[in-house]
């Protein structure tokens, strides 16, 4: 997948990673966008600023218990 482009929308370089927290040093809005300071397990990793789409990508390997 590439995360830069958004072919649905149209939006050309409009997928930026979320930032979730309060950063404490300025942030690059051409590549992060500023979550929020409420955190939970499941929140997005990345947004489209032209049409609001969000995905969530794991870093973490799931176990299917076997």
């Amino acid at each position: 997948m590439n995360l830069k482009n958004r072919p649905q929308c149209k939006g050309v370089g409009t997928i930026r990673k979320i930032l979730w927290g309060e950063p404490i040093f300025p942030v690059d809005e051409g590549r992060y966008l500023i979550g929020g300071c409420c955190i939970s397990d499941n929140d997005p990793t990345h947004e489209c600023t032209k049409c609001g789409w969000q995905r969530f990508i794991s870093n973490q390997k799931v176990s299917d218990g076997v």
